[in-house]
């Protein structure tokens, strides 16, 4: 690491961020909640943030004139909007991460 990579490891923690710690180039990561920053026999980083993930699931519709049409949205909608679970039948369901 320069020595500005570990001065901006040393700044996040200071600001609260969450620190995680490895044998140096040994990639098996660790969270310290107090680093005492031997730079010679550890590697510290930010510990990174997870991934945000939303659901998309394609539904099979049916109007009150039994015309079929493909909706994207919750379960929560369709209890909601006026579907009953007859009228209603998931296609597909995928996470996307954002």
């Amino acid at each position: 690491m320069t020595l500005r990579e570990k001065i901006e490891v040393m700044q996040a923690f200071e600001q609260g961020e969450e620190i995680e710690i490895s044998y140096v180039k040994q990639d098996m990561w660790t969270d310290i909640s107090n680093p005492g920053w031997s730079w010679g026999t550890y590697d510290y980083r930010v510990k990174p943030k997870p991934k945000q993930t939303i659901t998309i699931e394609k539904w099979l519709c049916m109007s009150a004139w039994d015309n079929y049409f493909v909706m994207e949205g919750e379960k929560a909608f369709f209890k909601t909007g006026g579907y009953d679970r007859q009228q209603v039948k998931l296609l597909s369901t995928r996470r996307v991460g954002i």
